[in-house]
């Protein structure tokens, strides 16, 4: 599959490691894919990964979005037009408990035709480099509206040596939202969530 990463921080060069070790063509999307900065980036990452404008990154099967939070609006909306492709935020950052959205729906408002999932809300990037593929995994959660896109992401996760489990719609991301930052209720909710609520074409 080819992939894209758009940010180049340590998230992405963690995913993006990842990934491209278990056979993807991984792009990274940088504002200049031809700086000494690239260069050692992908000096890092190894295994066949290139550097691309974020534009043209987000011609990829699959868009991965690790910028930080206040950055997010922009850049998706600098990626044009999606047509169809699937969309993972791994944005750093998550919208106040007063606001009644999640920062991935927020962001949805702005993935022009993209199929949005949220995921990694509950984990901190510094794990994924310690996972072991084994019998028992991590659980790592996942919420979206369409079950095709859902099943593309958490063949991925399966990858990086986590257990994907379904959480419901792209709404639960509030509650996920809501976990990462320890709050106790929120975490009572999302359980009640995953097992009432599930995108169409979902047992």
């Amino acid at each position: 599959m080819r992939l894209a990463i758009i940010g180049g921080g340590e998230v992405a060069e963690t995913l993006g490691r990842k990934w491209a070790k278990c056979g993807h063509q991984v792009f990274f999307g940088f504002i200049h894919p031809d700086s000494p900065d690239a260069s050692a980036f992908l000096d890092r990452v190894g295994h066949g990964a290139r550097a691309l404008s974020a534009y043209d990154a987000a011609g990829a099967d699959l868009i991965v979005l690790t910028v930080d939070a206040d950055e997010a609006v922009g850049v998706t909306e600098s990626l044009g037009d999606l047509e169809g492709r699937v969309l993972l935020d791994f944005t750093a950052g998550r919208v106040s408990s007063e606001q009644r959205t999640s920062m991935v729906e927020a962001l949805e408002t702005h993935a022009l035709n993209a199929r949005v999932v949220g995921s990694f809300q509950t984990v901190a990037w510094e794990a994924l480099d310690d996972i072991q593929c084994g019998e028992v995994r991590p659980s790592l959660y996942l919420c979206g509206d369409e079950a095709e896109s859902l099943c593309v992401v958490g063949a991925l996760v399966h990858e990086l040596g986590l257990e994907p489990i379904l959480a419901g719609p792209l709404s639960s991301a509030r509650l996920l939202e809501n976990l990462r930052s320890g709050n106790a209720i929120a975490a009572t909710v999302l359980g009640a969530a995953i097992n009432a609520q599930r995108p169409a074409g979902l047992a």
